[in-house]
């Protein structure tokens, strides 16, 4: 049977990774937002204007209907992040919280973990507003 210390250790180690994951999935998922803000944005801005023909108007609806894609990353990362918090919370009587040092992620080479699409965050409510607006100027052409 395995001593108190160890089984300390192994949980504090679990916890820590779990943090460090749950922090790499909030950042994908801001910046997988952000992205999906500034390409819609754009896409809505051409969707206005008067001198595109209506076949590429067309075409760029079908792009930014496309875009949705972001709803169901959304949604993934947040099942993921359930799992993980069901994980911590299974952990957490056998180890402390981690704390904001234990949350650096080192992954040698892997990927970069401090790498973001960080631009100014578009708010939810103003996406909604674009696909709204977008859906009633396709009904009218």
């Amino acid at each position: 049977m395995p001593d108190e210390q160890l089984i300390n250790g192994l949980a504090t180690d679990g916890r820590k990774v779990v943090a460090q994951t749950q922090r790499i999935l909030m950042h994908i998922g801001q910046s997988t937002e952000t992205a999906w803000g500034e390409l819609f944005e754009a896409l809505n801005v051409s969707l206005t204007d008067q001198k595109i023909s209506q076949p590429t108007k067309d075409a760029l609806h079908n792009m930014m209907n496309a875009l949705q894609f972001h709803d169901v990353v959304a949604q993934q990362l947040a099942a993921a992040k359930t799992i993980l918090t069901t994980f911590d919370e299974q952990l957490s009587p056998f180890a402390n919280a981690p704390d904001e040092a234990d949350l650096e992620v080192s992954v040698a080479g892997a990927f970069d973990a401090t790498a973001s699409f960080d631009r100014e965050r578009v708010d939810v409510d103003d996406l909604d507003a674009w696909i709204q607006k977008a859906k009633d100027e396709s009904d009218k052409s």
